[in-house]
């Protein structure tokens, strides 16, 4: 399985690295032939996110408190990263349940997605985005992308729209 994530870090996530996914440093086997130990050695990631990503207080205008704010930076930067990876050929597989995700770790570079064990490659439908309780929301995600419209659906109900 390391052996089939170091393939994509060296081939479809190569230009996302250092900004969608951690730095591949250096790939190692006991072998070069059918090899029982791979171990791939990766940028580190802090696990703490930098200031200005957190810096603003205001979106569309409404004051939100911290652990909100947080929520929705994080929320808003993970759909990025995921779109990018979509981008560039790559479905990760291992995104839902949300709660459970281990995979987008906060770094003072920005966040990054990591394992791809699973990740396999994938030409994505794409899926645009939607708004909370979208009458479009069911038919859209029937001529979409699943992974990108299961993660849209989870990480995008906050409704963030100006009051009238």
């Amino acid at each position: 399985k390391l052996l089939h994530e170091a393939s994509l870090y060296a081939n479809e996530l190569v230009e996302l690295q250092g900004t969608v996914v951690p730095r591949l440093v250096g790939t190692f086997t006991d072998r070069k032939e059918n090899p029982t130990f791979v171990c791939l050695v990766l940028e580190h990631l802090s696990g703490v996110m930098p200031d200005d990503v957190l810096e603003t207080k205001c979106v569309h205008n409404l004051i939100l408190d911290d652990l909100m704010l947080t929520f929705v930076l994080y929320s808003r930067q993970m759909m990025m990263l995921i779109g990018k990876l979509h981008n560039a050929g790559v479905r990760h597989k291992q995104m839902l349940p949300l709660d459970q995700n281990e995979h987008f770790i906060p770094s003072e570079k920005g966040m990054r997605i990591v394992d791809f064990t699973l990740a396999e490659k994938h030409e994505c439908r794409g899926c645009p985005p939607m708004m909370p309780n979208d009458p479009l929301k069911l038919a859209i995600g029937f001529d979409c992308c699943y992974e990108l419209y299961s993660l849209e659906t989870l990480l995008g109900t906050l409704d963030l729209t100006p009051p009238l």
